[in-house]
């Protein structure tokens, strides 16, 4: 039976190689509509399947934290050639020598400029998704400190110990000043005077000319596509309309080969076991109209619910992308991104302390705002470096100029002076072109290094592989976590046969979603219709 039914969705498929026939084939069995959902939903189905699957794992990255997969599996693009694929952003000296090289393929260590890397991952969990690392410093007189975007440790000599946080957030960076470690999450400090092991939280003031309670129209609508929107309910009910689409994918193409699949079964043993046959027909008849009515009813019911989560999610994606990256909104009271006693509430995502000014530089969604003291209302800086929607990979003090920051991101790599607020980009030597309508650069910038490659450092891309120091061996093929695997499949990025088109899938398969759904509850509309005119009669 498996075979016969792929053998009828092959040789239904094959309509689809001549566009002119299909159109011919959809007039001639009836509306373009109808024929569409049907002959559309088939083709559709496998990536319904890809996008419900990965989207109900997502919403639970911390059950799969530890479960990674092995690059080998996935298309070359995906292979750590030249530490891409964000495998460094950052590094530390240690005493003499040696020197930390880190990001998202963990820790290594290398005592000869680059020549050679071993790692430095012991006491760290296990799983690729746990020991990606935001920042790594040094300090001669408190020891080394590691931040994960989960968790800081510190090294004891043998191995990393977690340090405890007062909350549980998303971290996203670290810094010191003198003896004081400041933990940067999400939406607090936390702030540590060593060699003491007691933090104390520090929720930041509001600031003048900022309006609380506001986040970017892309913010909410992420939130809204994952339910996160609404906690843990909200996440529920997404996974619930994640498996409702998974329902009304493999039913639509049961529906779709059950009546040609009986037909070629019973021309071929009509001659034998007559009454078995009928018997067994009759089965599948009430078992064809279970899944029809099924299909019909979810379609029909869940007809809006399905039509925001599939709206929500094409505009993550560029074009839509575009119009809401930078739209503010009002958040709303009780939800996820409202919060009524922390006007920075998932705002915060890099910091760096700048010892020749003795201020603190902030970059936030909101922008990037300055103050000499952690805990005073923040002063917002007008002209700064663009950073992409996704924030900044390298934000640290340049070491040519203790008065400017290096500002990194996939809008590229700019040095910002902020004595004189000149702005350069690093790769034209020039001011910073004017920002195209797509949130991304020429260079995607996802890490740097101030000892390594030179007196000039080495910046690390994206998808450019870096010549200038060598990769160890076994992080070529190494392992990728099921969490990055899952998103790059529901973003699209994994289907790297589309090649440049492919930044527009998510455009294209929502629209050609949204026609599927649409359609269908027409025609679920219409035999409900139609029941209740019958049952009238």
């Amino acid at each position: 039976m498996p075979h016969v039914m792929l053998l009828g969705i092959l040789r239904s498929c094959s309509r689809f190689c001549n566009p002119f026939l299909l159109l011919y084939y959809m007039k001639k069995k009836g509306s373009i509509e109808k024929q569409f959902h049907r002959w559309g939903g088939l083709v559709l189905c496998f990536f319904l399947i890809a996008f419900s699957l990965s989207g109900i794992l997502l919403n639970h990255r911390e059950p799969i934290a530890s479960l990674d997969l092995s690059r080998s599996l996935l298309p070359s693009s995906y292979h750590v050639d030249g530490w891409t694929q964000g495998a460094a952003v950052g590094s530390t000296a240690l005493s003499g020598d040696s020197i930390l090289l880190y990001g998202g393929e963990g820790v290594w260590l290398t005592k000869d400029g680059g020549e050679y890397f071993s790692r430095l991952m012991e006491g760290l969990p296990s799983g690729a998704d746990r020991y990606q690392m935001r920042r790594i410093l040094h300090s001669h007189r408190n020891g080394t400190f590691a931040l994960s975007q989960d968790a800081l440790y510190r090294w004891q000599g043998k191995e990393w110990q977690e340090m405890p946080l007062p909350l549980k957030e998303r971290l996203s960076d670290l810094a010191l000043q003198g003896d004081s470690l400041v933990v940067m999450g999400r939406s607090h400090l936390f702030v540590l005077q060593l060699p003491y092991q007691q933090f104390s939280t520090l929720t930041l003031p509001e600031s003048p000319g900022v309006s609380p309670h506001r986040a970017t129209l892309f913010r909410t609508l992420w939130a809204l596509h994952s339910g996160e929107l609404f906690h843990l309910l909200g996440r529920l009910l997404v996974d619930a309309l994640g498996f409702i689409m998974l329902l009304l994918s493999i039913s639509g193409v049961i529906i779709f080969v059950y009546p040609r699949w009986m037909k070629k079964m019973q021309k071929r043993v009509r001659a034998a076991r007559r009454a078995r046959v009928k018997a067994r027909t009759h089965r599948l008849q009430r078992s064809l109209k279970r899944q029809y009515q099924l299909h019909l009813l979810l379609g029909y019911w869940l007809f809006i619910p399905l039509l925001v989560l599939v709206v929500s999610g094409m505009f993550l994606r560029p074009p839509l992308l575009v119009a809401v990256a930078k739209v503010k909104v009002p958040t709303i009271p009780t939800t996820a991104l409202h919060s009524a006693n922390n006007p920075w509430h998932d705002a915060l995502r890099r910091l760096a302390y700048v010892p020749e000014r003795q201020e603190w530089i902030l970059s936030t969604s909101e922008g990037i705002f300055r103050c000499k003291r952690l805990g005073l209302p923040l002063e917002k800086i007008e002209n700064t470096p663009p950073v992409s929607v996704m924030g900044a990979s390298v934000f640290e003090v340049a070491s040519d100029n203790p008065h400017a920051l290096l500002v990194g991101s996939f809008m590229g790599f700019f040095h910002w002076d902020l004595e004189s607020g000149a702005i350069l980009d690093l790769y034209t030597g020039k001011s910073p072109a004017p920002q195209g309508v797509m949130p991304i650069g020429d260079h995607k910038v996802s890490g740097y290094s101030s000892h390594l490659g030179g007196k000039k450092g080495v910046a690390f891309e994206y998808d450019v592989p870096c010549h200038e120091i060598s990769q160890p061996k076994e992080m070529g093929r190494g392992r990728i976590s099921l969490f990055h695997t899952m998103l790059e499949l529901h973003t699209g990025r994994l289907y790297v046969f589309l090649g440049p088109l492919g930044i527009l899938w998510i455009f294209v398969s929502g629209s050609m979603i949204l026609w599927l759904l649409i359609s269908g509850f027409r025609r679920a509309r219409k035999q409900m219709r139609k029941r209740r005119s019958r049952a009238k009669n």
